[in-house]
């Protein structure tokens, strides 16, 4: 193993330790349009999606943490 493997996992550590989690769920809630409830869950899904492009596109080094963060934006959008 090198470094960089230990610095990739200690960032994506902290970065999803839960007070971090807890302040980007309160920052994704904050941002929710007020018609949010009108919309089907398979629209969610298809926005979740195209957010996780989205990051993959701006953080193409650190693919694993775009599916990490998309992953818990669908999951508090949902939830």
């Amino acid at each position: 193993m090198n470094a960089k493997f230990f610095n990739r996992f200690s960032f994506t550590t902290k970065i999803f330790s839960r007070r971090i989690r807890q302040i980007l769920s309160d920052i994704i809630r904050w941002n929710v349009p007020e018609d949010f409830e009108e919309r089907s869950i398979e629209r969610i899904t298809q926005l979740t999606s195209s957010y996780e492009d989205y990051m993959l596109t701006q953080i193409p080094t650190l693919s694993k943490f775009a599916r990490r963060y998309a992953d818990m934006v669908k999951k508090v959008l949902l939830g």
